[in-house]
């Protein structure tokens, strides 16, 4: 881990739990068990350096690294590079309008549409959403 993302963890654990994030279902990387650990890191890239995770079950998380966002849902993998933190965003609370493959459909999905890249990040539950959208923000001004 180099100097930067050790950096960009204590900025990202800082503000979460300033966004009382692990008050809700947040948690920290570090303190999931080795199996759903491992469940994870065979699936983002081998580069990234995850800090806090929306983990549900090993096909539907969401973890911020220190240099992107990788969400899982239904064995599909969207990746937002922190560089693309700066896009326009829009919260989907329901999915039922949106023209997306079926599994963004179901009725249990909270969403962020990173606009320009048509990425998507799953949540758990709105107040995760809406208090990580803060750390988002936070990461694109970061350099």
């Amino acid at each position: 881990m180099t100097e930067k993302d050790k950096w960009y963890e204590n900025r990202i654990l800082w503000k979460a739990n300033k966004n009382y994030l692990f008050d809700y279902k947040c948690k920290r990387f570090k303190d999931l068990d080795k199996d759903h650990k491992d469940c994870i890191k065979k699936i983002i890239p081998k580069n990234e350096i995850p800090v806090i995770i929306f983990f549900e079950k090993c096909d539907k998380w969401t973890v911020m690294c220190t240099q992107s966002i990788c969400s899982y849902y239904d064995e599909t993998l969207y990746y937002v590079n922190k560089s693309d933190f700066a896009q326009k965003i829009t919260p989907h609370i329901s999915m039922n309008d949106i023209p997306l493959a079926n599994s963004l459909e179901k009725k249990d999905a909270i969403w962020l549409k990173m606009n320009e890249t048509k990425e998507y990040i799953w949540f758990p539950s709105s107040n995760d959403l809406w208090n990580f959208w803060g750390i988002i923000k936070m990461m694109a001004e970061l350099k």
